[in-house]
């Protein structure tokens, strides 16, 4: 981890907030919470897991697909004004 803590859980504080019901509604069918720690610590791990080795590699894979497309279609564009 790079980032200081603050700053990791507010990179992943949507995937907090989408795992949150999800994780909540498991623990309290098992059996009811024993303690905040209980309830906030599953969301935050699986976030963290989500943001890794998902989000992560599926940004880097966009960044190049966004610059394979992105430069083929400036190339587009500019010739596309060029032949106005």
């Amino acid at each position: 981890m790079q980032y200081n803590p603050r700053v990791y859980i507010e990179i992943i504080s949507y995937s907090i907030y989408l795992w949150h019901y999800p994780m909540s509604r498991i623990r309290y069918d098992l059996r009811p919470p024993s303690s905040l720690l209980a309830v906030a610590i599953p969301p935050i791990a699986m976030a963290a897991l989500s943001y890794e080795f998902v989000k992560k590699p599926l940004r880097a894979m966009q960044c190049a697909f966004s610059a394979a497309v992105g430069c083929s279609s400036l190339r587009a564009s500019i010739l596309s004004v060029h032949s106005m």
